[in-house]
């Protein structure tokens, strides 16, 4: 997905996850502390891709029929122990999809 050709429309929301944010608690976008946060959420599909050199995870999440799926980037290596636990649990799960 380039830059200069990403519209909201065609592609929905995009969420990056940054070392730092609460993962736990993203009740900004609907992922809130009580269900937590990312930990809690049930992928739809899930993958790994590098940009610039970088690997990132990205995962679709679907929220309901009104709201859609928002896609999830994160740098591999950003987070705590059990996120990044979490993660490469869910990316071994979808791996055979």
């Amino acid at each position: 997905m380039s830059p200069n050709t990403y519209r909201l429309e065609d592609t929905g929301h995009v969420v990056l996850l940054e070392a730092g944010d609460n993962v736990r608690d993203l009740k900004e976008i609907g992922l809130n502390h009580q269900e937590q946060g990312i930990l809690g959420c049930i992928p739809e599909w899930f993958e790994t891709m590098t940009l610039d050199g970088v690997e990132y995870y990205r995962f679709l999440v679907l929220y309901n029929d009104s709201f859609g799926g928002v896609v999830f980037f994160s740098a591999v290596g950003a987070f705590d122990h059990e996120v990044e636990a979490w993660l490469a649990m869910k990316l071994e799960e979808y791996k055979d999809l």
